[in-house]
């Protein structure tokens, strides 16, 4: 999301580079607000009724020529925070979103590569965290097997993703590409008077090409495996091609 932000930077090094990052930024939290006019009307949502901007922070080192190759590997590891105001029956509530993230760039070989990220952290729909479920405001308790009104509570998160890159010998224009990717919400967040089908679990398989016509035009293919489970109607499935483009210059 290009969310609107200040933000500062610094990084030094020769042989082991690293860069830090810190920054301010206007709070999404992913939230459509309900009796919008016009969907160019922007109605303030339940990061901005919290009247704090979000803050995050990275930190990234990078070494040059991993194992040999001639190539840099980074890691990084970075945190998020901010604040949510929703309003229920039963008044306001604010909810902080809070989440940690480590993510990596490695060559593995001369014609392979593995990139990703892991994730955990709460209220983080703003980030497609939680599959899109960033507070539960109708969060039930059980009490001896009984379930009984809890109040709004964030819904935590776990979850990440990899990308494996391979380019075959003698045809150094073509890259493939084999990817997994996951959130998985915590169960015990998405119990709720009345009951819903929350999103449990949500997995998703690609494999691709991408081929460098020029070094300015690029072109390639995505087949998508979702997979999604539900807390009541159970597994849902669903499959899509991408084709794409890309004009560098």
């Amino acid at each position: 999301m290009r969310l609107p932000q200040v933000r500062i930077e610094r990084q030094g090094g020769t042989e082991v580079k690293w860069l830090a990052q810190a920054a301010v930024l206007m709070p999404g939290t992913g939230d459509f607000p309900a009796g919008t006019a016009s969907p160019f009307l922007l109605q303030p949502g339940a990061g901005a009724r919290s009247r704090l901007p979000y803050f995050q922070a990275r930190f990234a080192r990078s070494q040059e020529n991993w194992l040999g190759l001639k190539k840099a590997a980074t890691f990084g590891v970075s945190a998020h925070y901010g604040r949510a105001r929703i309003t229920t029956p039963s008044g306001d509530h604010e909810s902080d979103s809070v989440g940690a993230a480590l993510d990596w760039n490695l060559p593995l070989a001369p014609r392979l590569s593995l990139l990703g990220e892991a994730f955990f952290g709460r209220n983080l729909a703003g980030f497609q965290g939680g599959i899109f479920q960033g507070i539960n405001a109708d969060f039930a308790d059980g009490n001896g097997g009984v379930l009984v009104p809890g109040g709004a509570r964030p819904i935590g998160s776990r979850g990440g993703w990899a990308q494996l890159g391979f380019t075959p010998p003698g045809a150094d224009r073509l890259t493939l590409y084999a990817s997994y990717g996951l959130d998985d919400p915590r169960d015990e967040d998405l119990v709720s008077i009345p009951v819903r089908d929350w999103r449990a679990r949500n997995q998703v398989f690609t494999a691709s090409f991408l081929y460098k016509f020029s070094p300015q035009f690029s072109g390639g293919m995505e087949f998508r495996r979702f997979e999604t489970l539900y807390t009541q109607s159970g597994r849902r499935t669903n499959n899509h091609v991408n084709l794409g483009v890309a004009v560098s210059f």
